[in-house]
């Protein structure tokens, strides 16, 4: 239950935008930000941006540092990611029921 690939290019691009506003690294912005591994950030930057999760806290910092336009970039990529899940779920839960 991931995002399409047009979100997932547009919260990369949104995390590199933000991580370079605060002039970090991405080893730095790993460690001090997002507290995960350093190949992490690389990973969320390229082949796999991130998940909902990291989208809201990244939201949160990104208010925080005063980029409100990217804040809530992340803000609505996390909202739209729950909401598929939450209609992926509705389905599965759907057809469950209507098989039984």
């Amino acid at each position: 239950m991931r995002q399409i690939a047009t979100d997932r290019s547009r919260a990369s691009e949104a995390l590199i935008e933000l991580r370079k506003t605060m002039g970090m690294t991405q080893q730095r912005f790993a460690v001090e930000v997002l507290n995960v591994a350093v190949p992490t950030v690389g990973r969320y930057e390229t082949s796999h941006p991130p998940a909902a999760k990291v989208l809201l806290k990244l939201a949160h910092v990104a208010h925080e540092i005063g980029c409100y336009d990217l804040a809530c970039l992340f803000r609505d990529l996390y909202v739209e990611e729950v909401n598929s899940d939450l209609k992926e779920i509705n389905r599965l839960l759907s057809t469950r029921r209507n098989g039984q």
